[in-house]
């Protein structure tokens, strides 16, 4: 390892060893630390640094593997060391580095060569977790823009299904709306005509067994013959919301008993709307439609119940029979009073 610069002066050797240790020694925590004959301390290290004219002497090393204790023990130099240094420094692990004034560190025993090996595979082992670290991020990264784009994307595809979903609901609400006021036009016409025009519909509505029979075969129904099955109970809903709708006055619809019909005319409505499998994605399963066409049925007895609460009753006068008048005097005779 080589440090470019000035020729250090005797106080900056302590700066080069420890440059050494962090960057080619990989000990990223070893700081300056001059006591008890060492100079470089870190949490696996002790190291002194000599700038002795001669070359250091085996009891020099020999005192720093002492004071090093279980700490791993490297020794500067920058006059070299002894024959006698070096052997006892590979037989007793210590690392022996020289240096120059110039700032070029190499190592000089066997042991400073396999800390310089060891400490590049730590360094490598470093980079790859570090490497590894930063793929892995980048892959959590990746995932993690995945996921947001996937549920952005499904939110997306939820906000355009409602917004279909509620125009799709306003575009059957219209056309349930046309049905009902063409049919109630064409109820006052009809009343116009005839008074009693719309009571005897109330009746014949009150007696008609399609809903009933309809809902005891649901069950039966296959999904081609279900269309068919409540088109006819759709209809008698929405001569029942016309009816409901001529003989309840302005002033009526507030009422709470209107407004639980109309109710129950929009929610039978609904129901035949999943009878047909409207609303649903595949196939409508027999029970749901026999559930659900149960309730209809249910619904309609209280739709025409309360059209027969609205509907006024029908006369009950008998014309007397035309023939002889006749008035009971003070006696009790009979006497004729003409005919009609």
């Amino acid at each position: 390892m080589s440090t470019a610069g000035r020729d250090p002066r005797p106080d900056e050797a302590e700066r080069l060893a420890e440059q050494h240790a962090r960057l080619a020694l990989a000990v990223v925590d070893a700081r300056l630390a001059a006591r008890d004959g060492v100079d470089l301390v870190g949490p696996d290290l002790a190291a002194a640094v000599r700038r002795d004219l001669a070359p250091v002497e085996r009891q020099q090393v020999q005192d720093l593997r002492e004071a090093a204790g279980s700490r791993t023990a490297v020794l500067y130099s920058r006059s070299g060391f002894t024959r006698t240094a070096v052997l006892w420094a590979d037989q007793h692990a210590v690392g022996l580095f020289a240096y120059t004034d110039g700032g070029f560190v190499a190592p000089a025993n066997q042991h400073a060569r396999e800390l310089l090996a060891r400490a590049q595979a730590l360094a490598e082992e470093r980079v790859r977790a570090g490497t590894a670290a930063i793929a892995q991020g980048a892959t959590a990264a990746r995932e993690q823009q995945r996921l947001r784009d996937q549920a952005a994307h499904a939110a997306a595809l939820r906000a355009e299904q409602a917004r279909r979903t509620q125009q799709e609901r306003a575009r059957r609400e219209r056309q349930r709306a046309e049905t009902v006021l063409g049919r109630s036009m064409g109820l006052l016409l009809e009343e116009r005509l005839d008074p009693g025009a719309t009571a005897a519909r109330v009746h014949r509505l009150a007696a008609c067994p399609t809903v009933r029979e309809v809902a005891e075969r649901a069950a039966g129904l296959s999904s081609a013959e279900r269309p068919h099955a409540v088109a006819p109970v759709r209809g008698l809903f929405d001569e029942a919301a016309a009816v409901l709708d001529v003989l309840t006055p302005a002033e009526g619809r507030a009422s709470s008993a209107y407004r639980s019909a109309h109710a129950a005319v929009v929610r039978a409505w609904d129901l035949l709307d999943d009878a047909e499998g409207l609303h649903a994605v595949g196939h409508v399963a027999p029970e749901e439609v026999a559930s659900g066409l149960a309730q209809v049925e249910h619904l309609w007895r209280v739709v025409v119940g309360e059209l027969l609460k609205l509907t006024p009753p029908p006369s009950l006068a008998v014309p007397q029979p035309r023939g002889a008048r006749y008035s009971v005097d003070a006696l009790g005779t009979l006497g004729s009073l003409g005919t009609v």
